[in-house]
């Protein structure tokens, strides 16, 4: 019976071994898509963040003109 258990060890260490490997290949499958949606993320991050800038320069411009109109009426 101990001869038989002895036998069995490596193919259970070789079930597990793939498993673990086909755990790997789907976790890295899934950090690849993390890392395309982060990119994604940054990139309208940054796009947001110009438009704002964009958006506070042009108020500030307008600001300025009607200051200006406030001064000469």
């Amino acid at each position: 019976m101990y001869l038989f258990h002895l036998r069995l060890m490596p193919w259970f260490f070789l079930f597990f071994a793939s498993k673990l490997v086909v755990l790997f290949v789907e976790l890295g499958g899934k950090i690849g898509s993390l890392e395309r949606e982060l990119e994604t993320a940054k990139a309208a991050v940054g796009r947001s963040a110009e438009a704002l800038a964009k958006s506070l320069e042009e108020r500030c411009a307008l600001k300025g003109e009607l200051d200006q109109i406030c001064n000469i009426a």
